[in-house]
């Protein structure tokens, strides 16, 4: 990424898949949340960084590497055909912290490395899309919001247009998980160790927020830092319900 997020974020991907079978909440731009179980494996292999049985022929693989040196400031994720759409479904756990994240399936990549023109408008598409989000990224640092930003990027569709993705770290979710955590842990001191071992398998949650737009994307990340802030407000009205005030003196 051109713009720091300036994350504490670490080795997101391995804190993302040390469980599996926890349920991740994603956020479209619907605003519909869903649970995503059994979420695809990524692994390094020959071609990189890779989700599901990625099998390139050696035209297309001399063309990935290209194109991955071409922009080695990105981080490009090759995902098998098949796994796409889960992938695109939440992106969160594939996504770098420090680079603008690219995912596109191998299909893409075979017909790019045979195909000029459309290697060109993929290309393009790249280009542009990196940029739109760069600047959208500024604006929201400029205006204090994006500090929760944990990573963001862009996907390739099917139409060769990029869909755009901004992942979030929930705050709210977040203090309220260590709240409770805390309380269990006086309500049964005897089971400390367990409860470490517990502990460590935690998932942080998160908000991935998609869209077919900078535009869009950026407002979906404006409207919910409004809402936090707005759910703030109402939180400490909410803690003068019940006093009374002797004005008469």
């Amino acid at each position: 990424m051109s713009i720091s997020t300036n994350t504490t974020m670490n080795n997101v991907y391995s804190s993302y898949m040390s469980n599996t079978n926890v349920k991740n909440t994603s956020k479209s731009k619907s605003g519909n949340t869903k649970n995503i179980n059994k979420m695809p494996e990524m692994k390094e292999t020959a071609y990189g960084k890779t989700v599901g049985n990625v099998k390139l022929s050696k035209e297309a693989e001399e063309y990935y590497q290209q194109l991955k040196e071409k922009f080695s400031d990105l981080d490009f994720v090759l995902v098998s055909t098949d796994e796409i759409d889960k992938v695109n479904s939440n992106p969160y756990g594939y996504a770098s912290d420090d680079k603008t994240t690219i995912l596109i399936d191998a299909d893409k990549i075979e017909r790019m490395a045979t195909d000029e023109n459309y290697r060109k408008k993929i290309e393009g598409v790249i280009v542009s899309a990196v940029s739109q989000l760069d600047e959208m990224m500024q604006s929201l640092k400029d205006s204090g919001q994006g500090d929760d930003i944990v990573n963001y990027g862009i996907s390739i569709a099917d139409d060769g247009t990029a869909k755009f993705f901004a992942v979030l770290k929930d705050a709210n979710e977040k203090q309220k998980e260590r709240i409770e955590a805390r309380a269990e842990k006086k309500k049964e001191e005897k089971k400390a160790e367990e409860k470490k071992a517990e502990a460590k398998k935690a998932e942080e949650k998160y908000k991935t927020f998609t869209a077919d737009s900078v535009d869009e994307l950026k407002n979906l990340i404006t409207d919910y830092y409004f809402n936090k802030r707005s759910d703030s407000i109402l939180s400490d009205e909410e803690k003068k319900v019940g006093q009374h005030f002797d004005l008469k003196g």
